[in-house]
């Protein structure tokens, strides 16, 4: 693993963390802490979906084909996320049908996508976090296609980006299918195969990561000051999927 990677794993999990704290602040104070200063800190969660598809590319791009590898690869993937998952899951469709007013969000939450991160219409999981992992879980099915056709996994991706990009132009719609499968979130997975694509090219240079350093602060600056509510939220995806991709191309490795 990179160290530069664990630095920045550590850091996105704190303006993560920073984030809900801010809304949190709000809820039970009635102003957000530090004037809403840490709102930026979503992004720790562009930085994760960048650097999952970094990941998960750099690890097995070079496993071998066939059924065999493809299972090794669904357990492995399986036993990181399902098990701290369904634990904290089940406890809190338990906590909320006890206590329906737990949540002060007022959500509809469905057992199908609490348990399985099946996204459902309109239903929520217990675990309102664990978006991501269904956005993770989505990700995972179509790279198993890896160890059966590389070709036809490349296409697709680069398929899959296209559609993602012409249909969130021209489409709109609050349903599943922009909302999930075509969800611009979804690009930061490639980005981050790209950055995979070129360490193992042994392209890497420095300037990559003072490219993505000064486009992360030019991001927070904007954010402060209000010019980011200007740009759709697909513009915005891409150019932080650029940001973090420059990021987690380092050239510091490190055996953990």
């Amino acid at each position: 693993m990179y160290l530069g990677l664990q630095v920045g794993r550590g850091i996105a999990a704190l303006l993560v963390l920073f984030h809900h704290s801010s809304l949190g602040s709000e809820v039970f104070y009635g102003d957000k802490a530090f004037n809403g200063f840490w709102e930026f800190g979503a992004i720790g969660v562009d930085f994760f979906f960048v650097l999952s598809g970094f990941i998960i590319y750099w690890v097995h791009s070079s496993d071998s084909k066939g059924f065999s590898s493809a299972s090794s690869y669904i357990k492995k993937r399986l036993i990181r996320i399902y098990p701290p998952f369904i634990i904290i899951s089940l406890v809190l469709l338990v906590a909320y049908s006890i206590f329906p007013h737990l949540s002060g969000s007022n959500r509809e939450i469905g057992v199908v996508t609490s348990l399985f991160l099946i996204p459902t219409p309109a239903l929520d999981p217990a675990l309102s976090v664990s978006w991501t992992l269904m956005h993770e879980m989505l990700f995972y099915v179509i790279f198993v296609s890896l160890y059966f056709n590389r070709l036809f996994l490349h296409g697709f991706l680069v398929f899959w980006s296209i559609l993602i990009i012409v249909l969130n132009l021209i489409w709109v719609d609050d349903g599943l299918m922009l909302n999930f499968i075509l969800n611009p979130h979804n690009l930061q997975f490639l980005f981050g195969i790209v950055a995979a694509i070129i360490v193992k090219q042994n392209k890497q240079k420095n300037v990559y990561l003072f490219v993505g350093l000064l486009m992360f602060f030019v991001y927070i600056a904007s954010h402060h000051y209000g010019i980011i509510a200007n740009f759709s939220n697909l513009v915005l995806k891409i150019y932080l999927g650029f940001c973090f991709m420059f990021i987690v191309i380092l050239d510091v490795p490190v055996f953990s």
